[in-house]
C-alpha cells in the first residue's frame, strides 16, 4: 500500500510564527513540525542546533568532512551542522515521547512543547534510546522536577546496566542518575530486553554500539512501520555514504558502524519512514540505495 501523509508543518521561534514553504527552509529554526503518518501523528521538535568539531568524527580527514560541508553550500569553517530532535508520537497507545532532549542544559523542549500546545502531563510514555545528555537530560525541568510527571520512562536493560553501576558511570553516568530519578523513585520507570515491545504496536530495535542499550523504536503505523532510530547518524552529510566514519560519543565505534550499516540496509529494503535525533529537521525521511551507499532522502 502506498504511504500516505498528510503534512501540517508549525514552526515557533521563541514564540514567534514563522511561515514557511517546506522543511528545507525549517532546518534552522528551532521549532516543532506535525506530520500525519497513518494512524499516528508526530510532532518533530528541534531541541538544539549549532555545529559539531571536525575532530570528534574518526574515520575520515578533515579536509573530506568540510568538502561534504561545502557541497551542501555551507561554510566549512565552523564544522558540521549539528541538531538535537525529539519526537511526540500521538497514537492507540497516548502521547509519547521518544527522547526528551537536553533539557535545562541548552535544549528548549519546555518551551516547544508549550508553543506546540502539548501539556506535558498528558504525556504517558517517554521511550529513550539511550542515556546520553541530550536525550535523557529533558526528563526534568528548569527546577529539577519531572517535565513529565505522570509518564513511565521506558529503556533498554543494558543503558542502566551500563550508566548507572558499570564502566559509564565514571563517563556522565551521574547525569543521566540525576534525570531519571524522580521517575525511578516513582516506580515509573522500566527496562525491557532488547527486541521487545516496549509497547503495544512498538518494537524496540537494536543498535548496539553507540551506547550499549542504544535501541531504536519500530512504530507500527496501519502502513508502513515509522523507525525512530536514535543516534545512527550524527551527521547526514557524511554518514549515509561513510557508515564506517564514527563519533567520539560511541562507546563501541566498530560495533556502531555495524549497527548503522545493518540499519541502513534493513530501513532501505523496507522501505521504512525514518526518524532521527540528528537528522536535519524535520527528520523525517527514508533511507535509499545510492550505489554502493545509502543516502538521506527527506520528507517533501
Amino acid at each position: 500500500m502506498a504511504m500516505k501523509h498528510q503534512f501540517i508543518w508549525s514552526v515557533v521561534a521563541f514564540g514567534v510564527a514563522l511561515a514557511l514553504c517546506g522543511p528545507a527552509r525549517a532546518q534552522d529554526a528551532l521549532g516543532f513540525a506535525k506530520i500525519t503518518v497513518g494512524e499516528l501523528t508526530v510532532t518533530a521538535f528541534q531541541d538544539d542546533s549549532g555545529r559539531f568539531g571536525y575532530g570528534v568524527f574518526a574515520g575520515a580527514a578533515k579536509e573530506a568532512l568540510q568538502k561534504a560541508v561545502e557541497s551542501a553550500g555551507l561554510e566549512a569553517k565552523a564544522g558540521l551542522p549539528r541538531v538535537v530532535n525529539a519526537f511526540l508520537v500521538e497514537g492507540p497507545f497516548g502521547k509519547v515521547m521518544v527522547d526528551a532532549g537536553n533539557g535545562p542544559r541548552g535544549g528548549r523542549l519546555a518551551q516547544l512543547l508549550e508553543a506546540a500546545g502539548v501539556d506535558p502531563s498528558t504525556v504517558t510514555t517517554v521511550l529513550l534510546t539511550h542515556f546520553h545528555g541530550d536525550h535523557i537530560g529533558g526528563l526534568r525541568d528548569g527546577e529539577g522536577r519531572p517535565l513529565f510527571p505522570n509518564a513511565q520512562a521506558l529503556a533498554d536493560e543494558n543503558e542502566p546496566a551500563y550508566w548507572l553501576s558499570g564502566a559509564g558511570r565514571a563517563k556522565g553516568g551521574d547525569r543521566a542518575e540525576e534525570a531519571l530519578a524522580s521517575y525511578v523513585a516513582a516506580g515509573r520507570f522500566k527496562t525491557f530486553k532488547g527486541g521487545e515491545n516496549a509497547l503495544p504496536k512498538v518494537a524496540s530495535v537494536p543498535l548496539y554500539g553507540h551506547t550499549p542499550g542504544h535501541v531504536g523504536f519500530l512504530f507500527e503505523t496501519g502502513e508502513k512501520p515509522l523507525l525512530f532510530w536514535g543516534d545512527v547518524v550524527h551527521s547526514s552529510l557524511v554518514q549515509f555514504q561513510h557508515p564506517e566514519v564514527t563519533i567520539q560519543y560511541d562507546v563501541d565505534p566498530q560495533a556502531a558502524a555495524a549497527s548503522r550499516q545493518k540499519i541502513f540496509a534493513q530501513a532501505a529494503a523496507e522501505g521504512w519512514l525514518v526518524a532521527g535525533a540528528h537528522l536535519p529537521f524535520p527528520a523525517l525521511g527514508r533511507v535509499v540505495k545510492a550505489g554502493d551507499a545509502h543516502a538521506w532522502e527527506p520528507l517533501p
